[in-house]
């Protein structure tokens, strides 16, 4: 198991290239993540669940710093309160 780890798993293409006409094209992180999002179906048929997660990220950075807000607020009563 260990020499699997210490091993590189990196392969040349050179011989695909050549024998086969391989030819990769480049994609991009960003271009990846694209394909992906755009390649999973929803899991459920329910209004509620058939938003994709990019559009529900407002919604949750919203309860995000509410929840902050909320435990800043939560410190600072129990500072003063001990004064």
């Amino acid at each position: 198991m260990v020499r699997n780890i210490a091993v590189s798993h990196t392969f040349k293409i050179d011989k695909a290239q050549r024998e086969l006409g391989y030819c990769p094209k480049p994609y991009s992180l960003a271009d990846s993540v694209d394909h992906y999002l755009k390649s999973q179906q929803p899991r459920s048929t329910s209004p509620l669940f058939n938003l994709s997660w990019t559009s529900q990220l407002p919604r949750h950075l919203v309860l995000l710093l509410l929840m902050g807000l909320s435990l800043v607020l939560l410190m600072l009563s129990c500072i003063l309160g001990q004064n």
